[in-house]
């Protein structure tokens, strides 16, 4: 038995978690189970004020990316000047997470100079949502045969 906890499964693209159910399917073998937590389609609205809740957890976990370059590459970027954004894409069915510059920013890497131009989204995260029949399909394309689905 592999027990998935989490959402780890709907940050990756669906082929890519086809491909995950697939190993975890030869790993647990013919007589096996895998008990995964995906994060399921809810109202637009909800998912929307979840993931752009200023000072928030999704909030702050999306802007740690300016606070670990500044620590571990040594970059001087001030973290207010990148304003962070989700919206939901209904066509791929999940969240995209982006913060965008407010102004130009410089980064300075290696010798190298890069330009981060103003209010060009850097896309941080997908994190796809799946109706309890979307997800089970997934598990079919991967070889699993879905018994219980538990909200």
């Amino acid at each position: 038995m592999v027990f998935f906890p989490g959402s780890t499964l709907c940050n990756m693209l669906p082929g890519d978690s086809v491909a995950f159910l697939r190993r975890m399917r030869e790993v647990v073998g013919p007589a096996g189970f895998f008990l995964a937590g995906v994060d399921l389609k809810k109202d637009e609205q909800t998912m929307l004020r979840a993931y752009n809740d200023p000072g928030g957890p999704m909030w702050r976990f999306n802007l740690n990316i300016v606070e670990r370059l500044n620590r571990e590459l040594g970059c001087e970027l001030d973290p207010a000047a990148f304003p962070h954004e989700a919206i939901y894409n209904r066509e791929a069915g999940r969240i995209e997470a982006a913060i965008y510059p407010n102004a130009d920013q410089t980064l300075a890497l290696d010798g190298s100079r890069f330009v981060l131009p103003e209010g060009e989204p850097i896309v941080l995260e997908y994190s796809h949502k799946y109706r309890i029949e979307e997800f089970q399909a997934l598990a079919r394309e991967a070889g699993w045969l879905p018994r219980e689905a538990w909200t």
